[in-house]
């Protein structure tokens, strides 16, 4: 169940990053935020 919340989590971290990435301004910051995430997984 654990391994399902988390999944869950990334999915909804990386919807997020993704919508507040259409302005170029953040590309770059959601970039390294997103490559952080997925480095931490």
């Amino acid at each position: 169940m654990l391994e399902y919340a988390e999944r869950n989590c990334v999915r909804t971290f990386v919807t997020c990053s993704t919508e507040k990435a259409a302005t170029p301004n953040s590309v770059m910051g959601t970039s390294k935020l997103l490559i952080e995430g997925i480095s931490k997984n």
